[in-house]
């Protein structure tokens, strides 16, 4: 596509969620005129962001002039775990960081902080992985027990019990997140156990068959993430395996464009984080004793989320 038109596009949802013009689109459908009257707009801006907006698929046109979000529309706004102005807002903070480096927000720091910034998004980063953490759960074989590290919902954790039933789930997050974890074991009828604690500093229990750590060694910088993973060793039985699902899907123009857009999005919103080679994680892991880690790679609908096993020795 061409570079202006690219431009013009992301402009115009820019507008329409600055102006409202989305928000009343996804709460009603609605002509142009009805709409420009809902949101307090120009009738003919309105109707010309409009026609952009079914240009680039966030919306649809009725044979009577009534629009309405399209499915591409209502799933991503459904998948942003702050809003859309929260995401857009953060993306307009990005000439800001680009001179000073400072982020908008900062979710890695205290675990007083974590836990504010996290229990708010928890339930929306289920409906964001939650077909990745199904993809996964159909590659792995059972595990009598699984200790989920910043489990958050337990989307992936859970996904993998619910396909053995017998399996019991710790999950391991800040205090306030884990009244989420305990609600979806709850709905999925599982058993487990809610663990609060920082996970640099809490007592891990076990040994475990598996151990997951995912979405999480990103928000961490080189030094620390190393160190959880080494920490986490520890926790898994001979026999078992470490599970760490993050960005490490590349190689592809897509999947290196995905890597890099995430990277600055994460830049945003956590100081200090960083999108980790794939090639730096298995460094770590056989620094912590697994000798070989095996990549299994999810859908291509889960971006440049992937996922790294790596067993211990029996």
């Amino acid at each position: 596509m061409n570079l202006s038109i690219e431009l013009g596009l992301a402009h115009a949802l820019s507008a329409a969620t600055r102006t409202g013009l989305f928000q009343a689109l996804l709460e009603a459908p609605g002509t142009a005129e009805a709409l420009a009257h809902r949101a307090a707009l120009s009738p003919r801006g309105t109707a010309l962001l409009l026609d952009a907006m079914v240009a680039a698929d966030l919306a649809t046109r009725s044979d009577g002039g009534e629009f309405a979000p399209s499915d591409r529309a209502r799933v991503w706004s459904d998948e942003i775990p702050r809003g859309v102005a929260a995401e857009l807002a953060l993306w307009h903070h990005l000439e800001t960081f680009t001179r000073t480096g400072e982020p908008l927000l900062d979710m890695t720091g205290t675990s007083a902080e974590r836990d504010a910034a996290y229990r708010g998004v928890v339930t929306s980063l289920k409906a964001l992985w939650g077909d990745a953490a199904e993809a996964l759960a159909a590659r792995l074989p059972p595990a009598a027990s699984v200790l989920d590290v910043g489990c958050g919902s337990g989307v992936w954790s859970l996904a993998m019990a619910a396909r053995a039933p017998a399996s019991q789930v710790t999950g391991l997050d800040l205090p306030a997140v884990l009244d989420a974890f305990r609600a979806e074991a709850r709905a999925r009828g599982l058993r487990a156990t809610a663990l609060p604690g920082d996970m640099h500093t809490a007592e891990l229990g076990g040994p475990y068959a598996r151990v997951v750590v995912a979405n999480v060694l990103r928000l961490e910088a080189p030094h620390r993430a190393r160190a959880l993973l080494q920490r986490l060793a520890g926790a898994v039985a001979p026999g078992g395996e470490l599970i760490v699902v993050d960005a490490l899907v590349g190689g592809s123009p897509q999947r290196e464009q995905e890597r890099t857009v995430y990277a600055l999005h994460l830049a945003l919103r956590a100081r200090g984080a960083e999108v980790h080679r794939e090639s730096s994680i298995r460094a770590w892991l056989a620094d912590a004793a697994f000798a070989h880690a095996e990549f299994i790679e999810l859908s291509a609908a889960s971006g440049a989320i992937g996922a790294l096993r790596a067993r211990r020795e029996a």
